[in-house]
């Protein structure tokens, strides 16, 4: 077991010392297998009683891949394999709940930490919200955006802090057109802050454009 802990160990040190984000250019399927190597050397100085660097490596590993923290392995690769599949026009037949529910991770990892192209890129072209019956579209949309993000640190926030993802449900409409919908955390101060669309509930519309999987409308209950 030592010697293939070392090999494990050789190989990941050699993609960290290549750059300090080595997996930036990374596909979701290469995230996924990265951080599952780093997960498995984690365990391994578990099982050798070296809880520090045990830490160490489950530390990078999340880093790699967020995700880690909510879902096995099993149903991750599921996930993943669905994204890869975004290009196709319309995707008919199997049930698409759990690629839902990883944009929607996905979204909140880009708010939660500031990335705001990411975020940009999983909204679709117009965008409905309420109080604006028609929509903005997303030139509209971004001054909103920067603004809510000076306005408030939203690094400083967990995807937890802002939804109670245990409630999370995912309902298919039509081919295509799916709602997924959310509570917000038990936190007076979110709805307080002039967010027009951010409600005790949520839904969010994911809708299966060319380009793949955006959110196009977002309703709030208050």
């Amino acid at each position: 077991m030592k010697t293939r802990l070392t090999v494990l160990i050789l190989l990941l040190s050699a993609m960290t010392l290549n750059s300090q984000y080595f997996f930036d250019s990374y596909t979701d399927v290469q995230k996924l297998d990265t951080a599952h190597a780093y997960l498995m050397v984690s365990e391994q100085f578990a099982k050798l009683g070296d809880t520090q660097q045990a830490a160490r490596f489950k530390e990078m590993a999340l880093i790699i891949y967020p995700e880690l923290i909510v879902t096995d392995r099993e149903e991750l690769e599921e996930m993943v394999s669905a994204t890869e599949k975004v290009e196709e026009k319309r995707i008919s037949g199997p049930d698409r709940s759990k690629v839902i529910k990883y944009y929607f991770s996905k979204l909140l990892r880009s708010i939660t930490t500031e990335d705001l192209e990411t975020a940009d890129s999983l909204i679709a072209e117009r965008l409905y919200l309420p109080q604006y019956n028609g929509g903005l579209t997303k030139t509209e949309l971004r001054p909103m955006v920067l603004e809510i993000n000076e306005t408030y640190d939203l690094s400083l926030l967990s995807p937890e802090d802002l939804y109670k993802l245990e409630t999370i449900s995912v309902e298919k409409i039509e081919e295509g057109t799916y709602l997924l919908t959310v509570e917000g955390a038990d936190n007076p101060a979110l709805y307080t802050a002039g967010i027009t669309f951010f409600g005790k509930v949520q839904t969010f519309r994911f809708r299966n454009f060319d380009s793949g999987w955006k959110i196009d409308k977002i309703s709030a209950i208050f």
